[in-house]
C-alpha cells in the first residue's frame, strides 16, 4: 500500500524527528511504500533553517552562528542525516499547498502525526495539517496527533469539526484530545502510543550513536528552562558520585563546571545519551518516552496547566512518585517496570490494531 505521513520534517525537535522515523518503520515494517510529505511551511515553529526576514537581518543571523560554531558544534547536520533514511516526497522541502494536494493524489491513505500537529502555536493556525488539502477519495488518517492544548482556537472550532469529520479514522495521543474530539465531532477517537513507544526499543538502539561515558553520569533534558528542575538533578548527581550531562545549552555554559553540556545532539545521538545513562531528568514529553522506551530511571517535571501530555503519562503509567518539585533531590531509588511494561505492551497491542485496521479497510 503507498502511505504518506504528515508530520514535521526538517525539524531541530529531538522528539519530533525520533517520532517521525518511528512511524515511518513501523509502517514500513508492515510492508508499506511509505514517504513523508516534505511540507515546510513559513509558520512552522520547529525547522532546521528559520527564514530570515531580509538580507540585512540573514546577514547578521549568518555571522552570529558561524560566531557560536566556532565556539560549539551545530547539530543541523545530524538532524539531517538522520532524517535521510526516510524517504521524503518531494526531496525538496514545498511550501506550496498546491504541491501536496497534487502529490497526496498518489496515495492510499495520509497519516498525519504523531506529535503536535494539532497545536496551533506550533503550526501557525494552519490547517493543512488536518489534512485540508486532501480530496475525500484518499483515506485521511490520524495517528498519535497530539492538540498540545486543553482545547483549539474559539473561532476555529467549526472549520475543525468539519475537517475532522473528513477522516476515516482518528486516533490522538492524550485523554484530553480523545475529549476534544468527542466534543467537537461527537466521534470517539482511539487513544495509542506515541511512536517511540510503538516501535521496539532494540530498533531505536540499532540506529543509536554510542556515548562516550557509560552508566556514570545522570543526563538533562529540558524542553523548556527549568530552574528547579536544573537544581534537582545537580543535587541528585553530587549527591550519588555522577556526573550531570545537559543535552544542549547556551554557549556560555561551555564555561562552568557545575555539569558537561553536549552540543550538537541530534536525534542517534540522544538515544545514546539517554541508553547509556543511569538516570534521566526531564520535562520533555519525548524524554520521558524514550527513557520508558529504554527502561530507564527517570525523574520528572511538569506543570498541570501547561503540560498535560506529561501529565496524562504520568496517570496512565503511575509515575506520580517520579515527580519532582521545588528543586528538592529525589531518593535514589530504582523504577519498578513490572507495571510500566505490562502496560505499555497492552498500548502496544491496541496500537497496532488501530493501524492493522486502517490499513485492512
Amino acid at each position: 500500500m503507498k502511505i504518506a505521513t504528515m508530520t514535521f520534517p526538517n525539524s531541530t525537535s529531538i522528539g519530533a524527528s525520533l517520532q517521525m522515523y518511528s512511524l515511518y518503520k513501523v509502517l514500513t515494517d508492515m510492508g508499506n511504500d511509505v514517504d513523508v510529505l516534505n511540507y515546510d511551511p513559513p509558520n512552522l515553529h520547529y525547522r532546521l533553517e528559520k527564514p530570515q526576514p531580509g538580507c540585512l537581518s540573514a546577514l547578521k543571523s549568518a555571522l552570529k552562528a558561524a560566531a557560536i560554531h566556532m565556539i560549539v558544534p551545530g547539530s543541523s547536520a545530524n538532524f539531517k542525516r538522520f532524517e535521510s533514511m526516510m524517504t521524503k516526497n518531494p526531496a525538496v522541502p514545498t511550501r506550496s499547498t498546491d504541491d501536496i494536494r497534487n502529490l497526496s493524489l498518489g496515495y492510499d491513505r495520509i497519516f498525519v502525526g504523531s506529535d503536535q500537529v494539532w497545536n496551533y502555536d506550533v503550526t501557525g493556525h494552519d490547517f493543512n495539517f488536518y489534512l485540508d488539502f486532501c480530496d475525500d477519495d484518499t483515506k485521511k488518517v490520524s495517528y498519535a496527533a497530539s492538540f498540545g492544548k486543553n482545547d483549539v482556537a474559539e473561532d476555529e472550532k467549526g472549520k475543525i469539526a468539519n475537517l475532522l469529520n473528513r477522516f476515516s479514522h482518528i486516533s490522538v495521543r492524550e485523554e484530553r484530545g480523545q475529549e476534544i474530539v468527542n466534543e467537537l465531532t461527537g466521534r470517539s477517537a482511539e487513544l495509542v502510543l506515541d511512536p517511540t513507544l510503538l516501535i521496539e526499543p532494540s530498533q531505536l538502539r540499532s540506529v543509536a550513536k554510542p556515548y562516550k561515558r557509560k552508566g556514570d553520569y545522570c543526563l538533562f533534558y529540558n524542553i523548556k528552562p527549568s530552574v528547579t528542575l536544573l537544581e534537582s538533578a545537580t543535587k541528585y548527581a553530587a549527591e550519588n558520585g555522577l556526573r550531570l550531562v545537559k543535552v544542549g545549552g547556551r554557549v556560555k555554559e561551555k564555561f562552568q563546571n557545575r555539569y558537561t553540556v553536549e552540543y550538537g545532539v541530534g536525534p542517534q545521538e540522544f538515544l545514546g545519551l539517554v541508553d547509556n545513562a543511569a538516570c534521566v531528568f526531564t520535562n520533555s514529553f519525548h524524554g520521558l518516552a524514550i527513557s520508558l522506551a529504554f527502561s530507564k530511571n527517570f525523574y520528572m517535571e511538569y506543570s498541570t496547566d501547561t503540560n498535560s501530555r506529561l501529565l496524562n503519562m504520568a496517570e496512565i503509567f503511575k509515575l506520580q512518585d517520579r515527580v519532582v518539585s521545588n528543586g528538592a533531590a529525589p531518593k535514589a531509588e530504582n523504577m519498578d517496570y513490572g507495571y510500566i511494561l505490562e502496560k505499555l505492551n497492552e498500548m502496544r497491542r491496541a496500537s497496532l490494531r488501530f493501524i492493522s485496521g486502517v490499513l485492512d479497510k
